[in-house]
């Protein structure tokens, strides 16, 4: 986990010392029509343990036109090379690239390559968005339809725009990635999954388009498994990355409610031998959900055994949520929720003592109390009909 930290470091540094190049910023110029500005970046695993490196630019024309460049090579760097030579006339400019993908097959076999170069670089920020392709690979998702008019970058503005607010996946910089690796070993990153036009007919571009689907894992810099994105939400309650996902729940009368989680966290409490050794945990969440739409009599929804009901349902998922990740986490032997630095903010002592197979011995609880509470469209409905106080 310390070379994790070694790159942040060598990343802050080379922040520290301007651009890198020394001497006057007038001896790097570049007149703008002779700028590619790359938007995105993709990974992926080539031929004889080489690399794949596709980019997604923006030309700085009277158009604003873009292109699209892949090369394989047997390292990043001749890769980079490589695709400098393939963009004609024009220099690939990388200070504002926004988003690297990872194919799954690249993720797998180690990252430690990527996160280096982007550490090190001039031009490229820790600050970047990460994504890992689960089931594809990032050329695919770059090169789209393969036509000059397609730009990746839009559709992962899309995504990144909604994954803030709707919970259901959270995307990670890179640095945040570096940070989780070098302080628990593992780390999640947003996963998309590569999706046609024959899957969906409201996706905008033709061919293949990303769709966010739950996390990739990264243990030690390699790519082990997924949370699935029934799950996930799960992990944004732990790591405090609760969004506004929506989730709809059947009552017995066969009535159903749409509901929306306004908030929620969760409290990782350890248990403690007397000895010092762990029993295990337990997580205590709380939520609170509004009352998005009721598809059953509006006035049932006042019931307080009704909601009490649909508390209790709400609660039971989550809890089924959270222990699924847990189980998945015990599974890998993979800490990508930092359950460990919660047991050292507990009892560093007994924390620092743990044997090397804590986590894959972990028993664990889970404690869920949830809150309905109602919209204000809801609220006027109610009382335009009679119901309520």
């Amino acid at each position: 986990m310390k070379k994790y930290l070694s790159l942040l470091i060598a990343a802050s540094c080379l922040l520290l010392s301007g651009c890198g190049g020394g001497g006057s910023i007038y001896s790097n110029y570049r007149a703008t029509e002779h700028l590619l500005l790359v938007q995105a970046l993709g990974a992926d695993t080539a031929e004889d343990d080489g690399v794949t490196l596709s980019v997604s630019c923006q030309k700085l024309s009277s158009d604003n036109s873009g292109g699209i460049i892949s090369r394989s090579a047997e390292s990043i760097t001749r890769a980079l090379s490589s695709l400098q030579d393939f963009s004609a006339d024009r220099q690939l400019y990388y200070s504002h690239a926004e988003y690297v993908l990872l194919g799954e097959d690249y993720a797998a076999a180690g990252t430690d390559n990527i996160f280096d170069y982007i550490a090190r670089d001039n031009q490229l920020r820790l600050g970047i968005y990460l994504f890992v392709v689960k089931g594809g690979s990032a050329k695919e998702l770059i090169c789209g339809p393969g036509e000059d008019s397609y730009e990746v970058s839009k559709t992962l503005s899309s995504i990144l725009r909604d994954t803030r607010t709707q919970g259901g996946s959270h995307v990670f910089t890179a640095r945040e990635t570096l940070r989780s690796l070098s302080d628990h070993g593992a780390a999640l990153v947003c996963a998309l999954r590569p999706y046609t036009t024959e899957d969906s007919v409201f996706l905008l571009e033709a061919g293949v388009n990303p769709v966010a689907e739950g996390y990739g894992i990264l243990k030690g810099g390699e790519l082990v498994g997924f949370v699935p994105s029934e799950i996930s939400q799960a992990a944004n309650l732990i790591m405090g990355n609760m969004g506004s996902a929506g989730i709809t729940l059947s009552d017995s009368e066969g009535g159903r409610l749409s509901l929306e989680y306004e908030k929620g966290k969760a409290d990782i409490k350890p248990r403690w031998a007397a000895d010092g050794s762990l029993e295990g945990i337990v997580i205590k969440a709380k939520l609170q959900a509004n009352l998005a739409e009721p598809d059953t009599d509006i006035k049932h929804v006042t019931d307080s055994a009704f909601l009490s009901q649909m508390e209790d349902a709400l609660s039971r998922d989550m809890e089924k949520k959270i222990s699924s990740l847990l189980s998945l986490s015990r599974e890998l032997d993979a800490d990508f929720l930092g359950i460990k630095a919660q047991l050292r903010r507990s009892n560093g002592e007994n924390a620092a003592a743990l044997p090397d197979s804590w986590l894959k011995n972990l028993e664990f609880s889970v404690e869920c109390e949830t809150k309905i509470s109602y919209t204000r469209e809801l609220g006027d409905q109610m009382s335009a009909e009679g119901g309520g106080e």
